[in-house]
């Protein structure tokens, strides 16, 4: 998660750009994380079928943030809860 927030997407070029959705991707299937990983799989079905392009990344970016956003909400309240029963 902290990847994801910290890297600065306009820096990437095509295979760095690549290599990190990829990798998220993986990240995020293996924790079961599967709208987060499906945005990442949407996008390699995107680059192959139409190539790089800064604004699919731009867009991607700003999909894939709002969606950890969501999911950080969610985590947050589920420890939340956690802690309560302590």
């Amino acid at each position: 998660v902290k990847s994801v927030q910290r890297v600065d997407h306009r820096l990437l070029d095509e295979a760095d750009a690549k290599r990190f959705i990829h990798t998220i991707k993986g990240e995020f299937s293996f924790f079961d994380c599967e709208s987060l990983s499906n945005l990442c799989e949407n996008w390699e079905i995107d680059y192959k079928k139409n190539g790089f392009s800064n604004e699919r990344l731009e867009y991607f970016f700003t999909e894939f943030k709002g969606e950890l956003e969501k999911f950080m909400e969610q985590y947050d309240a589920i420890l939340s809860i956690k802690k309560s029963y302590k």
